[in-house]
């Protein structure tokens, strides 16, 4: 039997522990390096890389593309302070201006409502640069989403739409849909807002706007049938059932009222040229 001196004994000892820490180091943590494909994959490039969803990273080949600490939103939707709720992730990459991008969208989708989030970066050397996102926090309404415009059955990744809406109005729920555009710009190397120059793509809620307007009072209470909102709001708009005072729940209430004409001067106003965002519908003056 071989016999070891203390010393000796103390150096395998410290070898061992060594050897144990870099072997720790550098076999696989499959907690933290598990990854997975995306949901949904277009890609639009001639690249051969492969994109991942890890568990703190997004990753495409060798590169990351973004973190778990800088988009959030990616990797699951917070519902509440202790709860997280898994997300589905969508993505599409494609070129624009010869310029290589990476568009992720990330759904919760739990059937009585909607969220997509978009997050859009370009690859610039080595790395991935955010340059247009939408967080689920940024989103209003029921069934509020992210995603590149259709137009017909070609991808076309010129124009964003951004659906949201402004909550409900009257006894049949009808949402107040409004729908932001971002088209590519290639001077400023972004998407910008540029409903004024898709004003002709807002023509579906300009029908919707005429029929609530036309149709709601008269939905609540038939004997208010024929009266448009828009004719009522002076006379009505301080009262809290706004079509009729004895309307029972769920009545049209005079905030709904004004902020639906305030959606609706500002559609308006957009065929007209001017260029307003979802986020500055409220402070439209209806005076």
């Amino acid at each position: 039997m071989i016999k070891l001196s203390r010393s000796k004994i103390a150096l395998l000892l410290l070898f061992i522990t060594i050897a144990g820490l870099a072997l720790f180091k550098y076999l696989p943590n499959k907690s933290a390096d598990e990854c997975k494909n995306p949901t949904k994959l277009e890609d639009y490039t001639d690249g051969k890389e492969r994109l991942v969803i890890c568990k703190n990273t997004i990753r495409y080949g060798n590169q990351t593309v973004t973190t778990r600490r800088d988009a959030p939103d990616l990797f699951g939707y917070r519902f509440n302070d202790k709860e997280t709720w898994d997300v589905t992730q969508e993505v599409v990459a494609y070129k624009l201006d010869n310029k290589e991008f990476i568009a992720i969208f990330s759904v919760e989708n739990p059937q009585t409502w909607y969220l997509r989030s978009g997050y859009i970066f370009q690859k610039d050397g080595d790395e991935f640069k955010l340059i247009f996102n939408k967080s689920f926090k940024d989103l209003k309404g029921r069934w509020a989403g992210v995603r590149f415009d259709e137009n017909g059955s070609l991808f076309d990744s010129n124009a964003i739409a951004v659906n949201q809406d402004f909550g409900y109005m009257g006894p049949l729920g009808q949402r107040i849909y409004w729908r932001d555009y971002y088209i590519w710009d290639s001077a400023k190397n972004t998407y910008v807002l540029a409903n004024d120059k898709m004003s002709f793509r807002l023509d579906e809620i300009r029908k919707t706007y005429d029929e609530l307007d036309r149709e709601a009072c008269g939905n609540e209470s038939p004997s208010m049938k024929g009266r448009r909102i828009s004719e009522l709001y002076d006379s009505r708009k301080n009262h809290e059932h706004f079509c009729n005072d004895s309307s029972p729940v769920p009545y049209i209430s005079n905030t709904q009222a004004e902020m639906f004409l305030k959606a609706k001067k500002a559609l308006d106003e957009i065929g007209q040229g001017k260029n307003y965002s979802f986020n500055e519908i409220k402070n439209i003056d209806l005076e």
